[in-house]
């Protein structure tokens, strides 16, 4: 028996990310393709190549953020497969902040 996709993130909130248009506006996912272009990676299981996966702008539940440990970033998922492939997080939450830490203007602020 063939084993289950790997899921990062409850398929519900993938789902609702993906069709949450005004998140999505906010993020593009070709930016994101061209700045993940050498680490992503394609679906293991049916070899589809990592720029014809899906690039959704995924951020994790409101109660997460508030308590510190909330997420935002692309996640990469074979359609196929209905498989998570990668997640490159580009905000974090930190308990007692109001606004996200993004991990992407300190990099390039970095020289990294």
């Amino acid at each position: 028996m063939p084993a289950k996709p790997k899921l990062l993130f409850p398929s519900a909130l993938v789902i609702q990310a993906r069709f949450d248009e005004r998140l999505q506006r906010q993020h593009r996912a070709a930016d994101a393709q061209a700045r993940y272009r050498d680490t992503a990676r394609g679906c293991p299981t049916c070899q589809c190549p990592s720029n014809y996966l899906s690039w959704i702008y995924f951020r994790s539940h409101p109660w997460t953020w508030a308590e510190g440990c909330g997420t935002g970033g692309w996640l990469t998922m074979c359609d196929v497969c209905d498989a998570h492939i990668d997640y490159f997080v580009e905000e974090v939450s930190e308990q007692g902040q109001p606004e996200p830490i993004k991990l992407i203007a300190r990099a390039a602020g970095m020289g990294w």
